[in-house]
């Protein structure tokens, strides 16, 4: 059998208060043999801690962040339509003469 348990550190901040704690996140493997019956335990604390924030934005950067998505959006797609017109019209220009 074989134990696996891995832990991580999390960090939640709300205002001015900060809670320390850990997730846990454990898998248990049953593996058959003709050997010794065998108990494994095996645990690693992660290198990558969460960090979890309750902070809210004001409406107006979210209205921001919108329209530059938006704005993208429109940019790069009439980006591609003029790549793709330039296309089409190059290739009308020639004629195959026998």
């Amino acid at each position: 059998m074989h134990y696996h348990l891995d832990i991580i550190p999390t960090y939640y901040f709300q205002g001015f208060t900060s809670i320390d704690t850990y997730q846990y996140i454990w898998k248990f493997n049953k593996a058959v043999t003709d050997e010794l019956p065998v108990v494994y335990f095996q645990y690693k604390i992660g290198g990558i801690a969460v960090e979890v924030n309750s902070n809210r934005e004001v409406i107006w950067v979210f209205l921001m962040e919108l329209c530059s998505v938006v704005g993208g959006t429109f940019a790069i797609s009439s980006f591609l339509t003029n790549l793709l017109s330039s296309f089409e019209s190059g290739r009308k220009g020639y004629e195959l003469v026998q």
